[in-house]
């Protein structure tokens, strides 16, 4: 899941930290040393501090999202379907299921823009100054590692580029950057108009379930804990 589903899954009202942290471990791979998502859970929990649980509810859902998410037949249903478009479109493209999983991730998440203009405006505002001091300080392992932190959540929280998902041309531009950033990254030339394309397609094709995806997600995520669920 993307940054906006993460957070649209949580429980009403839950605490800002918790809303940071639930964006926290896709964050974390631009550190140069990624912390262990589950070794910073049991350190704020076993620590007690309130704020600290905020936080590790926050990555604790983000965890558990992603696990039902990834499981989810609809998921797999339209990973399919992009990974289909992706081989027919765009010749000799390699790593296709990559660039389809982050695509179905930011597909779904202009879905959520188009059908609650206001979320993004609700998103940005967790990310206040003394949040993210709070969530570099007890999310990290070292000082240092609190700075660098402290200095990529800056640059999210000011370049907001998820605004950029509200245009198809928008949302490539950022996948593009998305895959430049992986280890499958390719140097090669694509015509821009294909992709918007595919993206316009992919937006309309799957509109129809994706509410019930986001449900189903987050009645996963409720029900993690009940008998015979074990953890991520």
């Amino acid at each position: 899941m993307n940054f906006l589903a993460h957070d649209v899954i949580l429980p009403p009202g839950s605490a800002v930290l918790t809303r940071v942290g639930a964006s926290l471990p896709d964050i974390w791979v631009l550190l140069p040393r990624r912390p262990l998502p589950l070794a910073i859970v049991r350190g704020l929990r076993q620590r007690a501090d309130p704020l600290g649980v905020q936080l590790a509810d926050g990555i604790e859902s983000h965890m558990r999202a992603d696990a039902v998410f990834h499981g989810h037949a609809e998921f797999q249903r339209r990973m399919a379907v992009a990974s289909s478009h992706l081989r027919e479109s765009v010749a000799g493209l390699r790593h296709t299921q990559l660039a389809a999983h982050v695509a179905v991730e930011m597909v779904l998440d202009r879905w959520l823009i188009d059908h609650d203009p206001g979320l993004l405006d609700r998103y940005y505002q967790s990310f206040d100054p003394a949040s993210l001091d709070t969530a570099c300080r007890l999310g990290s392992h070292d000082p240092e590692s609190a700075t660098v932190l402290r200095q990529i959540l800056d640059r999210f929280a000011s370049s907001a580029f998820l605004r950029e998902y509200v245009t198809a041309k928008g949302m490539v531009a950022r996948w593009m950057r998305s895959l430049s950033r992986t280890p499958f990254a390719e140097n090669r030339s694509v015509d821009e108009s294909r992709w918007v394309e595919l993206v316009e397609r992919w937006r309309s094709e799957f509109a129809e379930g994706s509410d019930k995806l986001i449900d189903d997600v987050r009645s996963g995520v409720e029900a993690w804990d009940k008998p015979g669920r074990s953890a991520p």
